[in-house]
Order: structure tokens, then C-alpha cells, then sequence
């Protein structure tokens, strides 16, 4: 009886360690399991009558998948140190496109900041983003600072990144050795148990 009941007790930590590793996909937006890591998949500026547009495309990057729900804003700083934002750009349906009007900015040179955190009453499980990039904006010419096609790990375009949501993520690695090490723990204490409980010749 003793030996049935610490083979279920050890089964029953086994299967405690292992299963947050197989459920953490099905919760990674809300942070389940590990921190949430983002990617701007976009970031468009687009003239739009007298003023301009901001468009970006978020991304969960264990996925690929649009990740809508998130705060997302844009600062800048332009010519004779006109500045605007934060602007809080919006995601009207919710597919993780989001956007926002900046009415009408001088032509010149201008550095243009993208931040990406956590909406409020969140977990706090997103790594923050926040990019930076130089911007030269000519009347009636959209500018892309990241094309489409962008993913993480390419290549950066020009600008400065000061903080980034790709990172890599060890959980799974420490699950399979606690488990593995944990097995073997286990399967010496079974055997000295069994030998203990022979009948000695």
C-alpha cells in the first residue's frame, strides 16, 4: 500500500509540473504561464487630407497571430522642436491594427516613438515596447517604418530600438529537467523501498 500510494503522489507532481507547459498556449494573451512577447509588424505613416495618419499591426510572436487589446502610443518630435503625443492609437476591430489621426505635422525631419504596454487592469505579464525611429515626412508621401512582411528576428530598419519584446523564453527547458530529475528521484527511492521490503534470506 505504501508503495501504491508514493507512486501516485509522485505521479501526481509529475503531471502538476508538466501540465502548466501544455495549457500556456491556449492563456499566452493573458500572461499564463510566462511573460507575453510582443512584435510591431507595421508602423505606416499615411497623408490623409491636411494632416496624417499612424497605422500598426501588433503581433504575438510565439504566434504570429494579431494581438488586439493592448495600449499602444506614439510620441514625436519634429522640426523647430514641435513635438506631439502621447497619441493613443486605436484598434476600432479589435484585430490588432491600430491607428490613430495626428493632424497636420510640418514637413522636415522628425524622430517618431511607438510604445506598446499592457492595457489597464492587465497582469502585467507583456514586455514592454518601445521603438524609435528617424522620420523625414514630405506632403502627400506615405513612410513606412516597418514594412509588412517585417518578423522578428529580421533585420532591423533604420532607427534606434531601445527596449524590445523578442526575447527567449527557458520554461519549457526547466519544466523537462525538473521532471526528468524528479523521475529519477523517484524511480531510486522505489527501488530501496522494494529492496527494504524483501524478505530477508
Amino acid at each position: 500500500m505504501r508503495l501504491r500510494s508514493a507512486g501516485i503522489a509522485v505521479l501526481s507532481l509529475t503531471i502538476a509540473l508538466v501540465a502548466p507547459a501544455f495549457t500556456r498556449p491556449a492563456f499566452a494573451h493573458h500572461g499564463s504561464g510566462g511573460p507575453v512577447r510582443l512584435y510591431l509588424g507595421s508602423v505606416r505613416l499615411e497623408p490623409q487630407g491636411d494632416g496624417w495618419v499612424v497605422r500598426a499591426a501588433l503581433n504575438d510572436t510565439s504566434s504570429g497571430t494579431p494581438a488586439p487589446g493592448y495600449v499602444v502610443q506614439v510620441t514625436g518630435s519634429g522640426p523647430q522642436g514641435v513635438t506631439f503625443g502621447p497619441v493613443s492609437l486605436g484598434d476600432d476591430r479589435s484585430d490588432g491594427h491600430y491607428n490613430a489621426s495626428l493632424g497636420r505635422l510640418a514637413p522636415g525631419n522628425w524622430s517618431l516613438s511607438v510604445d506598446v504596454g499592457d492595457a489597464p487592469g492587465g497582469d502585467g505579464y507583456v514586455v514592454p515596447i518601445n521603438r524609435t525611429w528617424p522620420v523625414r515626412l514630405q506632403p502627400g508621401q506615405p513612410v513606412d517604418l516597418i514594412g509588412r512582411a517585417s518578423a522578428p528576428g529580421a533585420a532591423a530598419p533604420s532607427g534606434s530600438t531601445r527596449s524590445s519584446g523578442a526575447g527567449t523564453d527557458f520554461t519549457p527547458l526547466v519544466l523537462i529537467a525538473g521532471v526528468a530529475a524528479l523521475l529519477a528521484v523517484s524511480a531510486v527511492w522505489l527501488t530501496r523501498r522494494r529492496r527494504a521490503m524483501l524478505p530477508a534470506r
